[in-house]
């Protein structure tokens, strides 16, 4: 980036689906270099596993009797939670201890 500015200045990625845009001088203006920068976070958090099953199972659970509905959400939540961020995340969360760095796995 120009100006001495690094991506992660401009767009701070949190959590699994949290951005900062962070351009103060510009009110976080979206210039050129933050629209790159923001491509490129959305297209690595589209890519998550993790996302991808939270923002499909509202779409399948729609054409679903509610008992199904239901079932389904069950599940899918017991497999995001089998996950090792998870554990971790929630772990801290238990212990008041800063979020974790999430690894994707």
């Amino acid at each position: 980036m120009k100006d001495g500015i690094s991506a992660t200045d401009l767009v701070q990625r949190h959590t699994d689906a949290d951005l900062t845009l962070s351009a103060p001088k510009s009110i976080n203006g979206l210039s050129e270099a933050m629209l790159t920068v923001l491509s490129t976070a959305l297209d690595e958090i589209a890519d998550d596993p993790t996302v991808k099953t939270g923002k499909r199972a509202p779409y399948e659970q729609a054409g679903m009797p509610l008992e199904k509905a239901y079932a389904y959400a069950g599940r899918v939540m017991a497999k995001n939670m089998m996950a090792r961020d998870a554990k971790v995340g929630i772990g801290a969360f238990t212990r008041k201890e800063p979020m974790p760095n999430w690894t994707g796995e």
